[in-house]
């Protein structure tokens, strides 16, 4: 009984929960690329059109799935840097030579 249960039981329970959490965001999709009508103008004057406000794709939400919140473990104790950090560096130091200084012209 547990090989036929893993074997079709699973994948069949797994395929029931996939499709019901995805199927309305696959008929979502599909209403927005498929279901529009498409109007193309061939007027040559000036003129405005009339914009399509009555579409059943926006006047329903899917609600996002919900996480309760999880309180994270802490590993390391946080420690906060009470004193200045003072950065002495300078790139550009008088005593470094850069890279243009040490080329010279080509010798045969």
């Amino acid at each position: 009984m547990s090989t036929v249960k893993v074997k079709i039981v699973y994948p069949i329970v797994a395929f029931i929960l996939m499709a019901g959490l995805l199927g309305p965001y696959f008929i979502k999709i599909s209403h927005a690329l498929n279901e529009h009508e498409e109007l193309h103008c061939v007027s040559k004057e000036l003129h405005i059109h009339a914009v399509e406000f009555d579409c059943d794709f926006d006047h329903y939400q899917f609600s996002t799935f919900y996480y309760p919140e999880f309180k994270y473990p802490q590993f390391i104790d946080e420690v906060i840097i009470t004193e200045d950090i003072i950065n002495n560096y300078f790139f550009l130091s008088k005593y470094q030579q850069l890279h243009f200084v040490l080329r010279g012209p080509p010798t045969c």
